[in-house]
């Protein structure tokens, strides 16, 4: 029987983590790209859609080996229909993992993470901006339009006991995030009596990599009155006048000729981004909007969650330059820094 393991999610989690460890094991099939999103977004494309995200998933499956899907989505909006999918399609042959976190680390991360990957490179330069990035993304992470969006300010325990009630609560484990990452060797026990294969030391005496995406914030760089040159690890960007660039660790882009209008719209959302989260801060936002949420997962579903218990500050790196960047959907390098280049200036 083939066998599939799930994560479910939920987003910022460390899901883009599993994926990453779990793609190396010679016993599992990843997806060519990490998120399948199949039984939350793509249902309808049929199966051999599903089978089309893995490479060559027939040999894979004639070798045994166990398909891994992790898809934050399906813990998203929607997500009573996509466990009922998933238990429909994989019947006796899913085993699941759910991925936890400390809810407002969570927030902080899910809320830098939109901007990063959406709102800065598309919330002004669409014709028809989406309405939410207007909404949401324009502001701080203390805004209330960000603390009502329940992308953003997310709760467990409804959806934890669901997966458990539709799934089977021994087919699922849970990976948390603040206790797991320390001890990943003893997290892949779990996973391999889970799926009932032998256990490989593969952790036993090295440590977890890290996965650093949602460290870093976007932010710009205008030119206004003249051309710009920013030298940076023996590369030139040139920005021409009255264009606007784009650092992102997605992929930086350059923006020509935009109105004033614009570009000041751009620079005040990105000066009321929120790039530092003090710990006792957090602690008082946790205790108003989560702990309540955390009690009753505590109280029923029997997990410890005391790593929540402790509050760090978190600040955002910026996005640093790449030697690439995108000017209409072009890639272009970035030219060699000289002496007389820099002279000109």
């Amino acid at each position: 029987m083939t066998k599939h393991l799930v994560v479910l999610g939920f987003a910022k989690c460390g899901t883009s983590l599993l994926h990453e460890v779990f793609k190396e094991f010679d016993e599992f099939c990843t997806p060519i790209h990490k998120e399948t999103n199949f039984f939350s977004m793509h249902w309808k494309k049929g199966l051999d859609h599903y089978h089309s995200k893995y490479d060559n998933y027939e040999q894979a499956e004639s070798e045994g080996k166990i398909f891994f899907d992790s898809s934050p989505t399906y813990m998203g909006n929607g997500y009573l229909e996509a466990l009922a999918r998933i238990k429909a399609t994989l019947g006796n042959s899913g085993k699941y993992v759910i991925c936890l976190r400390n809810p407002i680390y969570r927030a902080f991360s899910h809320y830098k993470h939109q901007i990063n990957a959406y709102y800065a490179r598309y919330g002004f330069f669409t014709r028809k901006p989406r309405e939410n990035f207007q909404r949401v993304y324009n502001g701080s992470f203390f805004d209330e339009e960000t603390i009502n969006s329940s992308k953003i300010f997310e709760y467990y325990f409804d959806k934890l006991v669901a997966a458990e009630n539709i799934l089977g609560k021994e087919n699922i484990i849970y990976f948390m995030l603040e206790n797991d990452i320390k001890k990943f060797d003893v997290f892949y026990r779990k996973v391999c009596a889970l799926l009932e294969i032998n256990y490989q030391p593969y952790f036993a005496d090295k440590p977890l990599p890290r996965v650093l995406v949602g460290d870093y914030l976007s932010h710009y760089h205008y030119s206004k009155n003249k051309d710009l040159f920013l030298p940076y690890n023996n590369k030139l960007y040139t920005i021409k006048k009255g264009g606007l660039l784009l650092l992102n660790h997605r992929g930086n882009e350059l923006f020509p000729d935009l109105s004033e209008q614009k570009v000041a719209e751009c620079l005040a959302a990105s000066n009321r981004w929120t790039n530092f989260l003090p710990g006792e801060v957090a602690q008082e936002m946790f205790n108003k909007f989560f702990a309540r949420d955390c009690q009753a997962i505590e109280d029923n579903l029997g997990l410890d969650l005391s790593a929540w218990n402790k509050f760090k500050d978190k600040t955002s790196l910026k996005a640093e330059f790449s030697p690439q960047y995108v000017v209409e959907g072009v890639k272009k390098e970035a030219p060699e820094v000289s002496f007389q280049s820099l002279v000109s200036v």
